[in-house]
């Protein structure tokens, strides 16, 4: 095994690991904490962002799967080699089983220790809103399927660049809030294997369905993607390819992003506080704001008290005196 696998197979591990203990933890140890607990929403969320957080510091290594159902999924897609495919499902469950460790270690260190269902996926009878097994499979199929769509498209090309992370985080935090009812929520073999062997009983006798079940929903999730994306479908291809680039213009940052947002709605709100203060419904004009054309915002200091700001937010330019006494 070369150094860059090993490198690779360390960060699933770190990554799976940090997954379950802080999504499962966040199940165990505060969703019912008295007066404080942050229930399901915060649970979904909680799962949400140990897919953020770890896609922006293990994506460039491993590319961040945590997940032997992404991982199948993607070599489905022809996105992941094969040879990498038993080594990274090994790692993952290796993080899982660790990350479960750690959390049965916290959540047993009290007196009147009790770990409940310790965050373990079940259905029937172990299924938090009591649904059948069929229920409890064609969730986590539909579900799975649905995540690999949103993950492909998310790192396909034409898609905005920096947002995937974002995307996906989001993406399972919206699984969480409708299915945690149904199975607690897999989609995930490795997050289900770990609580599973600490639990036991039940949990590893139901544990089938939570890897088969993701695994073909995975592979139908990258089956429907690669029709879309199809190197057959040139046509549609050659016909989309240039608009959707020039509509996208993936931004080359984060921060440029989030400037392409912010500005335009600063605009908008200085154009409606003009109109009001203006009309006589706020106080008289004192401070002016000058937008022209430039391309950064300069500060100029004024005759008076005014204060002068040259510059352009948006798609907006123009002159506003906005303030008030």
């Amino acid at each position: 095994m070369n150094t860059l696998m090993l490198k690779k197979l360390m960060a699933e591990g770190i990554g799976t690991a940090w997954l379950v203990l802080g999504g499962c933890g966040s199940a165990v140890l505060a969703a019912a904490f008295p007066e404080v607990g942050i229930g399901l929403l915060g649970v979904s969320l909680a799962f949400g962002l140990t897919v953020v957080t770890m896609a922006y510091a293990i994506g460039p290594i491993s590319g961040c799967h945590l997940n032997p159902a992404v991982t199948i999924g993607l070599m489905v897609a022809g996105k992941h080699p094969k040879s990498e495919v038993f080594p990274y499902i090994f790692a993952q469950s290796v993080g899982g089983i660790i990350g479960a460790g750690i959390l049965y270690m916290i959540a047993t260190g009290k007196a009147d220790a009790s770990i409940g269902g310790f965050a373990t996926n079940g259905y029937g009878e172990h299924s938090p809103g009591g649904y059948t097994a069929l229920a409890g499979f064609v969730t986590e199929f539909i579900a799975t399927a649905f995540f690999l769509f949103v993950i492909l498209g998310s790192t396909n090309k034409l898609a905005p660049s920096g947002f995937a992370p974002l995307s996906i985080g989001l993406c399972l935090t919206l699984i969480h809030l409708f299915t945690i009812p149904i199975t607690n929520t897999s989609v995930n073999p490795a997050r289900s294997l770990g609580p599973a062997l600490f639990l036991g009983g039940f949990a590893l006798k139901q544990l089938w369905l939570f890897w088969l079940a993701p695994i073909m929903g995975a592979a139908l999730g990258s089956y429907v993607y690669k029709y879309i994306y199809s190197e057959s479908g040139k046509h549609i291809e050659e016909k989309t390819r240039k608009p959707v680039e020039e509509i996208i213009q993936p931004p080359r940052s984060l921060g440029q992003s989030m400037r392409k947002i912010i500005t335009p709605l600063l605009s908008l709100l200085l154009i409606i506080y003009s109109t009001v203060s203006q009309a006589g419904l706020l106080f008289e004009p004192a401070v002016g704001y000058n937008f022209t054309s430039k391309t950064r915002l300069q500060k100029n200091y004024n005759s008076g008290d005014g204060i002068g700001y040259g510059g352009r937010l948006g798609y907006i330019s123009g002159t506003f005196q906005l303030g008030f006494d």
